[in-house]
């Protein structure tokens, strides 16, 4: 079972091809499983149990590594989002409206919103606005492994 880890990182290449070698630890392992001798039954069930078990844990640590979970979840961010909206609000209300006032609060949920921004882009590295190059990375990775 070939596992791709490299082109797993990125979405586009860019109209390059990156070869990226099998991972083989997986048929080490599975080999490994196969060569035990077991000397009782709960050793037996065990030796059937473990080849699927390592296949399961390749395809959970390629899924994890592969798909990254987003850093912040949508209901955090909702009640961020909320919670800023409430305090800046009540700074409005709470001060008699002018040109001083409003220029303040335009800043300061300008920076807000900023930092939100920021902290949401860089969370996904290699996608978005503000990306890593990935040309050097590739490289580098490319005479390795591929790890699931």
């Amino acid at each position: 079972m070939p596992v791709i880890g490299v082109a797993s990182i990125w979405r586009g290449d860019g109209g390059r091809s990156w070869a990226v070698q099998p991972y083989s630890h997986n048929e080490t392992v599975s080999y490994g499983i196969r060569t035990l001798v077991p000397h009782n039954p709960v050793q037996v069930s065990l030796q059937a149990w473990a080849p699927q078990l390592s296949i399961d844990m390749a395809q959970t640590r390629l899924t994890l590594f592969a798909q990254p979970v987003d850093s912040i979840s949508r209901p955090f961010m909702t009640a961020l989002v909320l919670w800023l909206a409430f305090i800046f609000g009540s700074f409005a209300v709470s001060a008699p409206p002018n040109r001083t006032i409003i220029t303040v609060l335009f800043i300061c949920v300008l920076s807000a919103s900023s930092a939100i921004f920021l902290i949401l882009e860089l969370g996904q590295p290699f996608d978005g606005l503000m990306q890593l190059p990935n040309a050097d990375l590739r490289e580098a990775l490319a005479p390795l492994p591929a790890t699931p």
